[in-house]
């Protein structure tokens, strides 16, 4: 069994020596990093306190009539079972959820009675109630839920607040998301509410007292979606449930060949560990979930959240997507369900959310999705280091990886490079890695998980399976795994990844030569030189 190494890293990582093609990675650009242990950020136990006071604070000034009558919606048993146990789909994201239209009730346009032009007092108001506290603040509640959901997020459009107002989302088991001001995080009224556990949560607008009547006439929002998680994305049983994939070995929805990660002890993966985490994003009508992990740039100097999945997953900027880390559960369980308020194994208060794109490839071109997360990572997380030899043609290469199974916590699975196996129609060999897998396995929720090498460096990422059983997860003889190739697709995002410490500089940062910059361009007058 695995003991706790947040802080661990391994004593030295080999750095790879192996020349590669020159028209892949140029002379004199790093060809390997190390690992970094991220020095910010909270830690589970950090964030969930922190949650807990403002979900505690906002729930004093919450009447009872809110909580006693909230806007429900539901789901038919059709759609819930298509989100439940969804048909898999090999190299497309798992469907975890489904994004439900809103009831009209959830929309405000003021504080101020279009009808009289006097300021509202205490009323039922957009489905919840207006009330003002002891300091004569305003304070408008609703209770929002969908029935059956594993968790809920809510997608806000037309949002305006005044100055000294603030919007927030919160549940009564003390997870909390906001403040929210203005017109949002995008600035454009427009926000989807990072997802809470359980089928009901609160969102409560506040407006100082100070506000003037213009001010309060200016408050607006429409709750116009909900989104509907499913209960087995938290690892929660729901009917049969459990039947799911026959004699598990882990999870009771998984596949019997999946391996809880804490009962192996692979040191390759000491540092996988605090890197991997599973994803949740919004694409109407569906909210999907992927694997995926920070990894480093060259420059030790600065800690950049870099985030590597796979393209397939997503392909561009999503400022609702939410990142799990550290989701892990003890060996010797099949209790999988996610939590906010047991730490250490604590999946809630340990997510970041938002993410910009950086750079994307289709699966001919490596299959890869580098994003730029919005938030720091928690605590004792861990960029991953990288190697970018080339492996799709070193037949025997062991790998490793960490990813989230049909949502699962961590688990663990490994496979060798395999250059005999049979190649899918339109997925080439050397843009992509395929290997044959030895213990464990993958499933939907999988694809984009980093697979490493012995050193613990990433070298690629989960695309899918290809072979004759694809619907068999834990068949490795007659199905090969198949990877996103780091080498390959290297050039592209060495702007980020190698922009510093030694590697070659972004757009934008000064030169002397074009082997300096990435993009292989370094244009400007003597002693002024930059990047284009």
């Amino acid at each position: 069994m695995k003991n706790s190494r947040r802080f661990l890293l391994a004593a030295a990582l080999a750095m790879a020596t192996v020349a590669f093609a020159a028209d892949k990675i140029p002379a004199g650009r790093p060809q390997s990093v190390m690992p970094e242990v991220a020095t910010e950020g909270l830690s589970a136990a950090e964030s969930a306190a922190i949650q807990t006071g403002i979900a505690n604070w906002l729930a004093a000034e919450r009447p009872d009539a809110v909580v006693k009558n909230p806007v429900r919606v539901s789901l038919s048993a059709e759609q819930i079972n298509s989100i439940e146990y969804p048909e898999p789909v090999n190299a497309a994201p798992l469907k975890v959820g489904m994004v439900i239209p809103a009831p009209n009730v959830l929309s405000i346009s003021g504080f101020v009675s279009p009808k009289t032009g006097m300021i509202l007092r205490e009323s039922g108001l957009a489905g919840g109630q207006l009330t003002r506290n002891a300091a004569g603040d305003y304070i408008w509640s609703v209770n929002v839920g969908s029935e059956g959901a594993g968790g809920i997020r809510l997608h806000i459009e037309n949002l305006n607040l005044p100055p000294r107002a603030e919007l927030y989302f919160y549940s009564d088991s003390g997870e909390a998301y906001g403040p929210y001001v203005g017109t949002g995080p995008e600035a454009n009224g427009d926000l989807w509410t990072p997802s809470i556990v359980g089928d009901v949560g609160t969102l409560q607008v506040r407006v100082n007292a100070s506000a003037s009547k213009a001010d309060l006439a200016s408050v607006s929002l429409n709750v116009t979606e909900i989104g509907h998680i499913s209960r087995s994305f938290y690892g929660v049983p729901n009917g049969n449930l459990g039947a799911q994939g026959g004699v598990a070995s882990f999870c009771s929805f998984n596949a019997p060949c999946i391996i809880n990660n804490r009962c192996q002890s692979n040191s390759a993966l000491n540092n996988d560990e605090w890197a991997v985490a599973k994803m949740l994003w919004v694409k109407n009508p569906y909210i999907y979930t992927c694997s995926g992990g920070l990894i480093a740039d060259s420059d030790s100097s600065t800690q950049i959240p870099y985030f590597m999945t796979a393209g397939h997953c997503l392909s561009q900027s999503n400022s609702g997507l939410e990142a799990f880390f550290h989701y892990t559960v003890p060996c010797g369980t099949s209790t999988c369900t996610a939590t906010f308020t047991d730490p250490p194994n604590n999946l809630i208060s340990g997510k970041t959310v938002g993410a910009t794109l950086l750079a994307h490839g289709s699966i001919s071109s490596g299959d890869y999705c580098l994003l730029q997360l919005s938030q720091t990572p928690p605590a004792g997380s861990i960029f991953l280091g990288w190697n970018n030899t080339a492996i799709s043609g070193s037949n025997g290469t062991p790998l490793y990886r960490i990813s989230h199974p049909e949502g699962a916590p961590q688990a663990y699975s490994d496979q060798t490079v395999d250059t005999s196996a049979g190649t899918c129609q339109g997925w080439p060999r050397g843009p992509l890695v395929y290997s044959r897998g030895q213990t464990g396995g993958t499933q939907g929720g999988s694809s984009g998980s980093p697979v490493i090498n012995s050193s613990g460096q990433f070298v690629g990422q989960l695309l899918g399976g290809c072979g004759t059983n694809i619907n068999d997860d834990c068949d490795n003889a007659s199905n090969a795994t198949v990877d996103g190739a780091f080498a390959y697709y290297y050039s592209a995002v060495a702007p980020w990844l190698a922009g510093g410490g030694g590697g070659c500089g972004a757009t934008g940062s000064s030169c002397t030569s074009n082997a300096d910059c990435c993009s292989n361009s370094c244009k400007g007058a003597p002693g002024n030189k930059t990047c284009k």
